[in-house]
């Protein structure tokens, strides 16, 4: 096909992933950059993967076109070609679960009942994708500010390995969940200050998760605000290939 293309006399040409065709952003995109002739492809995300891995380097450089499951970037105008990562996030259909399962990552996500989010799924919906899933990979519900037995419910019917909250759920508010389910609680919170990393610490959750908070921004928070950590915990909030070895190396955990 793109020799076929070439012998037209068209050089500058384009991939686009099932629909996106139909994308206002993907043609003004396209119109902007003098693609002249454009392949739709359905199915055919190995074929991609290759293109994108031979073409490493003469892509844009943007953090938010980052595919951290090759280790590299795309352009793409509407969505990542593909999304990865040590935690999937923002699963909502097969294709995502599909996607999820060949990368192997320990944990996946799902935005739970979250009003305004457009990726939120139903607690249905996520009973059905988690079945799915595979039997290694730990399913986590995010949640911000549910009603304690929206959590609770998923926890106990195995739908759920955890619960991530990341609202302004207090101490009872995890301990009931906890006391409840037997299953760990993740407690997110947005590090600014000393004293932010002190109320992440005191957290009865079973692990915390530290982030920026702003959120999508891609920029990580002072990593030097955090002392020696003698509990589980999770770093986020811009971690990227440019400094992952950082992060892995920084002295945060000691026994």
């Amino acid at each position: 096909m793109i020799d076929k293309a070439h012998g037209y006399g068209y050089r500058n040409i384009g991939f686009i992933l099932d629909r996106g065709y139909f994308s206002k952003s993907n043609l003004e995109y396209m119109e902007k950059n003098g693609y002249s002739f454009l392949i739709m492809v359905k199915g055919m995300k190995d074929f991609i993967r290759e293109i994108v891995i031979e073409k490493q380097g003469s892509f844009e450089n943007s953090r938010g076109k980052y595919i951290d499951r090759y280790d590299l970037y795309g352009t793409t105008v509407r969505h990542l070609l593909y999304e990865g990562g040590a935690k999937k996030r923002n699963l909502t259909c097969k294709e995502d679960i599909e996607a999820v399962n060949g990368a192997k990552p320990d944990f996946a996500g799902f935005i739970i009942e979250v009003p305004g989010r457009r990726r939120s799924l139903t607690a249905e919906q996520v009973k059905v994708l988690v079945k799915g899933l595979d039997k290694e990979i730990l399913p986590v519900g995010v949640f911000v500010n549910a009603a304690p037995e929206l959590p609770i419910s998923l926890l106990r019917d195995g739908t759920l390995w955890a619960a991530q909250l990341h609202g302004d759920e207090d101490e009872d508010y995890i301990e009931k969940i906890q006391n409840m389910t037997g299953k760990p609680v993740i407690k997110a919170f947005s590090i600014k200050t000393p004293e932010d990393v002190q109320r992440a610490l005191r957290s009865p959750a079973d692990y915390i998760l530290l982030d920026q908070g702003a959120g999508g921004t891609g920029e990580p928070f002072d990593w030097t605000l955090v002392p020696p950590v003698r509990r589980p915990f999770f770093l986020a909030g811009g971690i990227g290939p440019e400094n992952l070895r950082s992060a892995i190396g920084f002295q945060f955990y000691r026994k």
